[in-house]
């Protein structure tokens, strides 16, 4: 199962890697972390640095992280690429075999994109089993047709760009 966890979770070792796949999905890796408490480190699925800096700095000035999360937009915002929607492809099919762990340094139950990853994976990928997200995201989930969209052109390959790949390759080698 798709679950959440926290940098304080795996510091404290309520989440390790004897119970579950750990994987940070932070834009900037905890230097704190010794990678030996990790798996997998994915700043792919991660805010872009722009909005992280965008939610950082709003945090700083008004001393409240969901009150920063709405002032910036986030769930207008936030979005991953290919190389994200390749990442969660695989850590669904992992959570079929173990718990996987989302970490971020956000507090369980404060608003957090990692959530957001959560809600992608129960959406776009109908036999993942995800744990439930604390809270709701009614914009990010409206913008859900463009992530379906993502979705498609990462895992459905048309017949021609597979045969344009293969010849690509070839010219490669």
């Amino acid at each position: 199962m798709l679950k959440q966890a926290s940098v304080s979770d795996l510091i404290s070792e309520r989440v390790n890697r004897d119970i579950g796949y750990v994987t940070i999905i932070m834009r900037r890796y905890p230097r704190f972390i010794n990678r030996a408490l990790r798996d997998e480190y994915l700043p792919c699925l991660s805010p872009d640095r722009k909005l992280f800096g965008n939610l950082i700095s709003a945090k700083r000035r008004y001393k409240d992280h969901n009150g920063a999360f709405e002032r910036v937009h986030f769930d207008e915002r936030f979005t991953i690429d290919h190389e994200g929607m390749e990442a969660l492809g695989r850590l669904v099919r992992v959570a079929r075999k173990k718990d996987v762990y989302l970490v971020c340094q956000c507090q369980i139950g404060k608003h957090c994109h990692r959530e957001m990853v959560l809600l992608l994976a129960k959406k776009l990928f109908k036999d993942s089993k995800v744990e439930n997200p604390r809270n709701t995201y009614p914009k990010f989930l409206k913008r859900l047709k463009d992530f379906k969209k993502l979705y498609r052109e990462t895992f459905i390959v048309k017949p021609n760009t597979a045969k344009k790949s293969k010849q690509t390759r070839a010219k490669a080698n």
